[in-house]
């Protein structure tokens, strides 16, 4: 989905078959192929990531891995690993905004935010990183991400106790996300203002420093009005 040169694209697939859009190998397959698409393609400035951009009413981003493969490997070398994708986001030569509505973020979910250059998300927004809960620690990155944005407190804290209940407020003031907005379930409104994050960063040329707590953004960027052609 291409909007204003910016290309929409959405964690939903046709091979998913949960509204908590879980990251299995279809899904990963899926955003790889997508995200491939974009940074070949010279009329696409910057990428919006979303949990179905097909949805009037804002949904869930991602509650994370399909549990349903954890009981198998898949040796199937096309299918890039969740770390892949991650790392694929971080690195991409387009900036690409993750855009949370209304539902969850959770676990892997969480994890391919962060590999973003910028989150935004509804007020109703919820966060964590619950894979302690199953004995596990996150494995897509999330433990070097998540202290280079909010610092190594809030970090351990959400690691170590597993929470999946990170409100949009606490990912404000933590720096772990850029904007919350009051968006009343409308997917419109969180992808409007996920554009204009991501023709900003495609404006400034080098994004890489989005990725630490120590980013320097105007407080007035993204509400000026130059920024939408």
């Amino acid at each position: 989905k291409m909007e204003d040169g910016c290309r929409v694209i959405s964690i939903w697939n046709e091979s998913s078959k949960s509204k908590l859009h879980p990251l299995s190998a279809g899904t990963r397959l899926h955003l790889m192929q997508r995200w491939k698409e974009a940074c070949a393609d010279d009329s696409v400035r910057c990428m919006v990531l979303i949990g179905n951009a097909n949805e009037e009413r804002s949904v869930h981003f991602s509650a994370g891995a399909d549990i349903s493969e954890f009981a198998s490997q898949s040796s199937d070398m096309d299918v890039p690993s969740l770390v892949e994708v991650c790392e694929a986001l971080e690195n991409s030569p387009k900036p690409v905004v993750a855009a949370l509505g209304n539902g969850v973020a959770l676990g892997g979910g969480l994890e391919l935010a962060l590999a973003c250059h910028v989150r935004i998300c509804s007020d109703k927004s919820s966060m964590g990183l619950p894979e302690v809960l199953l004995g596990l620690i996150p494995g897509a990155g999330g433990t070097q991400r998540l202290p280079r944005l909010v610092g190594m407190e809030h970090a351990l804290s959400w690691i170590l106790s597993g929470t999946n209940a990170i409100s949009s407020h606490q990912a404000l003031q933590s720096g772990l996300v850029d904007q919350t907005i009051s968006n009343n379930d409308d997917n419109n409104d969180l992808l409007e203002v996920a554009k204009k994050w991501g023709k900003y960063c495609a404006l400034m040329g080098n994004f890489d420093h989005l990725r630490s707590r120590n980013k320097s953004i105007p407080n007035d960027a993204i509400h000026d009005n130059n920024i939408e052609g």
